[in-house]
């Protein structure tokens, strides 16, 4: 029963942060042409710009990655829910997390009623006002930059790991709690279940513990990054 509580804590977390965090921001451009833009790129060639998503991505992921990140290898994922409050300061298993603000500008051509006749360029700017000054929709995002696809799956095992350990951690705690209410206001009643649950939920952590052992053997800075 405890065995199946825990699968089922995990299912859970899974479909409530899941979508989350692998969810690509919506870009779909039925959406964008029912919007008024007000900007025109300022750029003859806004793929090139500084606020372009190659530039921009190339000049955060080359300070914060280093001689590590290739272009042609890297990975990028562009989330519209936030894993973090703030930008990652070190690379965890060779990916970051970058926040930003994206907005939207018209290549070449407007319309007076603010319709654009040409490609809609996606801005990408560090500041919510760099961003509207040159570009409308301006909405927070998050990107995770990784080196390879290798480590952006070791990325997200490791937060799921880290989502779940906690799920489970305070599953466990809570189910001691109660269990010692219980066998406290017994009163000389039976109390083998609630033994029986602190035994479970001692056996959980002392797993969870042993899983966290054996990451941190296989990676120190597992839980350092």
């Amino acid at each position: 029963m405890f065995k199946a509580k825990i699968l089922i804590s995990i299912s859970l977390l899974l479909l409530l942060f899941l979508p989350n965090a692998i969810a690509l921001a919506d870009t779909a451009e039925d959406a964008l042409t029912e919007e008024k833009l007000t900007h025109k790129c300022e750029d003859d060639d806004p793929t090139t710009a500084s606020y372009s998503f190659t530039t921009f991505i190339e000049e955060k992921a080359g300070s914060m990655l280093g001689n590590d990140f290739d272009p042609k290898t890297a990975r990028v994922v562009e989330l519209s829910e936030s894993l973090s409050s703030e930008n990652s300061e070190t690379a965890i298993s060779g990916s970051i997390i970058v926040s930003a603000y994206k907005g939207y500008c018209c290549k070449d051509s407007l319309t007076e009623d603010g319709r654009c006749t040409s490609e809609i360029i996606s801005v990408y700017e560090d500041d919510p006002v760099a961003c509207e000054n040159i570009a409308d929709l301006c909405t927070p995002i998050q990107l995770i930059i990784s080196t390879s696809g290798i480590n952006l799956l070791k990325f997200y095992a490791m937060q799921l790991y880290r989502w779940a350990a906690s799920i489970v951690g305070i599953i466990c705690v809570l189910l001691i709690v109660i269990s010692g209410i219980q066998i406290t206001a017994s009163r000389g009643e039976d109390i083998s279940s609630a033994k029986n649950r602190i035994t479970q939920a001692l056996a959980g952590l002392a797993l969870l513990f042993l899983s966290a052992l054996i990451l941190y053997t296989i990676n120190p800075t597992f839980f350092t990054n």
